[in-house]
């Protein structure tokens, strides 16, 4: 295919999500290594990640976060104790080191952009086809406004695991969404 340019929307750990404009304008999106840093260039000055290839054996990471449990209440400043996830990776290759973290948001769409209560586990690689459970207590964050709040797993919050998706890396408590008191 002879590619006019290719365009980056979206960088993260030395990968980008980038469009391929073709000379009779077709447009795909590849998973491409961060080679260079702007603009546009040819198709023959850059490299491929093999996820983005589709056909062959290799087939990527794939993080799924499988369950997901914690109390359903807490107070502001102090720990609940007993939360429990697993994270599996369903994919063909081996994950390298990443994070699980824990998240809090007014919503049930929590994002990276919510609360990082900066509890959760580190994760020293998983290799395809295994799960890692991850228990222990999580802090709530000593200014939080008391009220209905919702509690998620996110698996690799900084991006350090190359995935085909990162549709399963989020998560929300299986036990519904914790009531947060004020700090006593």
């Amino acid at each position: 295919m002879a590619t006019r340019s290719l365009r980056f929307i979206h960088r993260l750990a030395g990968w980008a999500i980038a469009v391929l404009i073709a000379a009779s304008g077709a447009c795909v999106t590849a998973l491409v290594s961060q080679q260079f840093d702007r603009g546009t260039f040819p198709f023959s000055q850059f490299f491929l990640h093999p996820s983005a290839l589709g056909g062959g054996s290799h087939s990527p990471v794939e993080l799924v976060v499988t369950t997901f449990h914690a109390p359903r209440t807490g107070v502001a400043g102090a720990r609940i104790s007993g939360a429990s996830s697993r994270v599996s990776n369903t994919g063909e290759t081996d994950a390298p080191p990443f994070r699980l973290e824990y998240y809090l948001s007014r919503n049930p769409d929590v994002t990276i952009a919510g609360i990082d209560t900066g509890y959760g586990c580190d994760v020293p690689g998983l290799p395809a086809g295994t799960s890692f459970r991850c228990s222990g207590d999580i802090g709530i964050p000593s200014g939080l406004l008391p009220g209905r709040y919702y509690l998620a797993v996110i698996a690799d919050p900084r991006g350090a695991v190359v995935e085909s998706s990162r549709s399963g890396d989020v998560r929300l408590s299986d036990s519904g969404p914790i009531a947060i008191a004020g700090a006593r």
